[in-house]
């Protein structure tokens, strides 16, 4: 019975936050928070599962430890506790790094870990063949060997049901960019609007002072009259600017 409980053994991180300061635990940090409470200081476990999901063995790490760091550590204890036996770690892609792969290969471990989209570019010749195997209703796989001389084989999945999921968030997304865009557009409108009367109520004020009346379209009918000059005299000599601070008039 306890040989078939470790021929597999499933590992992940968990957290738990504390709504106190938890100031008497030492290993109560900030850090990544799976519930959405980066404000609370937080404790990390990582649990160690059977095929059948029994619990083998847990350990608590700092609330800031990153996840892909406790992979070692976990099978070193695991090692210490249960002895070292031919088994197979299954763990998903947040646990997984180089170092960690290469160091379970030098200690013989075997593995099943999830691995990067990116790397789906070094199978592209295997995606589009069409020798995939049915393992169940709308799941299909193909093993493929490394491209690297690691003794590795990758297992190629697609599955309709992930692709139909996939495509209903992208749309849902998609959906939500819209409606975001199309309020942002009508509140554009409102602040152009806006604009457009601020700067109409002031060129009616300037004309009022400075007794043009008080009519700005007839001010703007009048100035789309004025007419370029065929000859334009330009300064030959060197040119000054000068800025005022604080003008206290209007220069016409």
């Amino acid at each position: 019975m306890l040989a078939q409980w470790f021929d597999f053994l499933f590992y992940d991180i968990t957290s738990t936050y504390f709504e106190g300061s938890a100031k008497g635990n030492l290993q109560a940090k900030r850090g990544y928070s799976r519930d959405g409470r980066p404000d609370c200081a937080q404790v990390c476990i990582g649990l160690v599962a059977s095929r059948e999901g029994l619990p083998l063995a847990f350990e608590i790490f700092d609330g800031n430890r990153v996840d892909v760091t406790t992979t070692q550590e976990m099978i070193q204890i695991m090692e210490a506790k249960y002895g070292k036996a031919d088994r197979i770690w299954v763990m998903d892609r947040g646990m997984v790094s180089e170092d960690n792969l290469e160091y379970m290969r030098q200690k013989g471990a075997r593995y099943l870990v999830g691995t990067p989209k990116s790397m789906l570019k070094k199978f592209e010749q295997e995606l589009l063949s069409q020798d995939w195997e049915e393992v169940q209703p709308g799941v299909e796989v193909r093993l493929c060997p490394s491209h690297e001389d690691k003794g590795e084989t990758f297992v190629l999945c697609r599955s309709q049901g992930r692709k139909e999921k996939e495509n209903a968030l992208l749309n849902r997304f998609v959906g939500n960019m819209e409606t975001s865009l199309a309020k942002m557009v009508a509140r554009t409108h409102i602040l152009v609007c806006f604009l457009a009367l601020a700067m109409w109520r002031t060129l009616q004020q300037w004309m009022k002072a400075s007794g043009l009346g008080t009519a700005p379209r007839k001010l703007l009918d009048e100035m789309k009259e004025i007419k370029s000059l065929d000859g334009v005299l330009l300064p030959t000599g060197e040119v000054s600017l000068y800025f005022l601070d604080e003008p206290n008039f209007f220069l016409l």
